[in-house]
């Protein structure tokens, strides 16, 4: 039997930018990425040079650096410092907080 949270927190009530802060590393270790043909099939018939994206709620840039690896140029939208500062950096992935 598992144990059960019998005090939850409303996630409602959690500061969104700081909500995730003491878990970055984690989220870093242990978060799949997308598989390379998802993001193939999205950019399929594009000319990825040309294209700009926004990743809103962008984490640790997972999906922005997917897309800036096939030469999109993204804004990574991500107001949570200790996320976007665990982000690997990449030169077409520009990170802001709003």
């Amino acid at each position: 039997m598992s144990e059960t949270n019998i005090n939850p927190i409303a996630l409602y009530t959690l500061n969104p930018l700081n909500r995730f802060s003491d878990r970055a590393a984690d989220y870093v270790k242990y978060r799949p990425s997308y598989p390379a043909a998802v993001i193939d099939t999205i950019l399929d018939g594009l000319d990825a040079a040309m294209l700009v994206a926004a990743d809103i709620g962008a984490g640790t840039g997972i999906s922005a650096r997917l897309l800036a690896e096939r030469g999109v140029r993204v804004f990574a939208i991500e107001p949570n410092a200790a996320m976007s500062a665990a982000a690997t950096p990449h030169p077409l992935v520009e990170f802001r907080d709003e």
